[in-house]
Order: structure tokens, then sequence, then C-alpha cells
């Protein structure tokens, strides 16, 4: 009982853990092309120095993406969703 209660306690303190992971086919046609198209998945990918010009993002899930010195000038990132996303330099 003390170990099903201390389980519980960790679970509420530490919350959801969802796994987070690009999609590799959107990853593949943002490395090929510069652009994945509306929707993609990118949460959790590493898109650190990156040059994202142009780059259309819109409405994508970059969420705990790393973006950090990613070149984004004119990047469509309507709707898009940064939670979580590192966006430094």
């Amino acid at each position: 009982m003390k170990r099903l209660l201390t389980g519980l306690a960790l679970a509420v303190f530490l919350g959801p853990t969802p796994s987070m992971a690009a999609d590799a086919a959107d990853l593949a046609t943002l490395n090929s092309t510069g652009s994945c198209g509306t929707h993609c998945d990118l949460s959790g990918a590493d898109l650190t120095s990156l040059s994202l010009t142009d780059a259309n993002l819109t409405n994508a899930n970059l969420t705990n993406a790393d973006l950090s010195g990613a070149t984004l000038s004119h990047a469509g990132l309507t709707g898009a969703n940064l939670t979580g996303a590192k966006l430094t330099g």
C-alpha cells in the first residue's frame, strides 16, 4: 500500500510525460525542401542552426523543438504551436 501511495504521489507531482517525437516524414521533407507544409509534426525536433528562411510552418507542431540559432526570416509560423520551443539566438 505504501508503494502504491508513493507511486501515485510521484505521478501527481511529476505530471504526465507524453513522448514527443517529430514525424519522420515531416522532418525529412523539411530537411530536403526547407518546408514541411501545414500541420506538420516537428515536436521535439532538433532544428538548431537550420536555415528556415521562407519555410512554410503554418500550424506546425513545434512543441519542445530546439530552434536555437535557426534562421526564421519570413518563415510562415501562423498558428504554429511553439510551446516549450527553444528560440535562442
